[in-house]
C-alpha cells in the first residue's frame, strides 16, 4: 500500500528530524516525556518524545514515537545521547 509507505517514510523524517535536532545541537534533554506537532506535508503528525535515564548518569536515552491523526503509531526511533558538558 503506497500510502501506508508514504506515511511511514513521512513519520521516519519526523522523528529523525528531532533526533538530529538533539544531536547538532548537543542538547541535553530534561527527564520526561512531551508532546508537539511534527507535520510533514498535508500529513498531520504527532511527535511523542520521552526521555529517560540510563544507568550511566552521562547518557539519556531519547525516544521519538509519530502517531498520525487517529493516534496510531507508525514508527518510534531513539538514540542515546552524551552531556555535553
Amino acid at each position: 500500500n503506497s500510502s501506508d509507505l508514504r506515511a511511514a517514510m513521512m513519520a521516519t523524517w519526523s522523528a529523525e528530524n528531532r533526533l538530529t535536532q538533539i544531536r547538532l545541537t548537543h542538547e541535553w534533554p530534561p527527564l520526561g516525556k512531551r508532546e508537539f506537532a511534527c507535520p510533514q506535508g498535508e500529513l498531520q503528525l504527532r511527535c511523542n518524545e520521552q526521555i529517560v535515564a540510563t544507568p550511566n548518569p552521562a547518557f539519556r536515552r531519547v525516544e521519538v514515537s509519530v502517531v498520525d491523526a487517529g493516534g496510531r503509531r507508525i514508527i518510534m526511533l531513539s538514540q542515546v545521547v552524551p552531556n555535553a558538558i
